[in-house]
């Protein structure tokens, strides 16, 4: 966050005002900003405390406003709304594996799906309802844990070769599933997979839901 929205760049000596950002009252004692629920720390434009939701509020637990000229958090408790365009943070290969820990998956799945991905990372923010596409060799058959935005290929073989798809995957089949509930999202480019044949070359794009079907975070439509 740019500092001329962090810190006061004039105090008058003559009349004191601890007002600052539209719910917020400055601790002169500690030099934070009190919140109601949180604490703001102005150095750093973000909250000292992380968001008492957890992932579910959003991939920065300490995020303030995007734009606090023109949006407030007067409790330190607002989300943002939601647009069309969809907001990628990169993770860093360890933050995503903590964050398939949180979720009770173990060593080996986390390996598995961390290499599964070619280069960086990205989270993005699932909203229920939402529509992705599932490649699999007949209707159901998938996980669901691992969706696309759209069509990877327009043949099964493209599709299996951008996708790095098992050999027990003919990608036959696309179908489409939806988002049961809010939920943190990891996505990016596809791994080649070549142990499973020298067509799997990856470089299609992936998205990881929450568990699929099994976590009931996704559903066949």
């Amino acid at each position: 966050m740019p500092a001329l929205f962090c810190l006061t760049l004039n105090e008058g000596r003559n009349l004191a005002c601890n007002l600052r950002f539209c719910g917020q009252y400055e601790d002169e004692e500690s030099g934070l900003f009190y919140n109601r629920f949180r604490y703001y720390l102005p150095e750093t434009g973000q909250y000292l405390s992380p968001d008492p939701l957890g992932l579910a509020g959003g991939v920065n637990l300490y995020g303030y406003v995007p734009n606090p000229v023109s949006w407030i958090d007067p409790f330190g408790l607002v989300g943002c709304p939601r647009t069309n365009a969809v907001d990628k943070i990169p993770l860093s290969r360890n933050s995503a594996r903590n964050l398939l820990k949180n979720r009770g998956l173990n060593k080996q799945i986390q390996h598995d799906t961390i290499n599964s991905f070619d280069g960086q990372i990205y989270a993005s923010s699932g909203r229920q309802g939402d529509i992705f596409t599932i490649t699999e060799y007949t209707p159901g058959s998938a996980s669901q844990v691992y969706v696309t935005r759209g069509s990877a290929g327009v043949t099964s073989a493209e599709r299996r070769a951008k996708l790095a798809l098992p050999p027990n995957n003919s990608a036959s089949y696309e179908g489409k599933v939806a988002l049961t509930r809010d939920q943190i999202l990891l996505e990016g480019k596809v791994a080649p997979q070549l142990q499973w044949g020298a067509d799997k070359t990856g470089g299609g794009w992936q998205v990881v839901t929450a568990g699929g079907k099994y976590s009931g975070a996704t559903k066949s439509l």
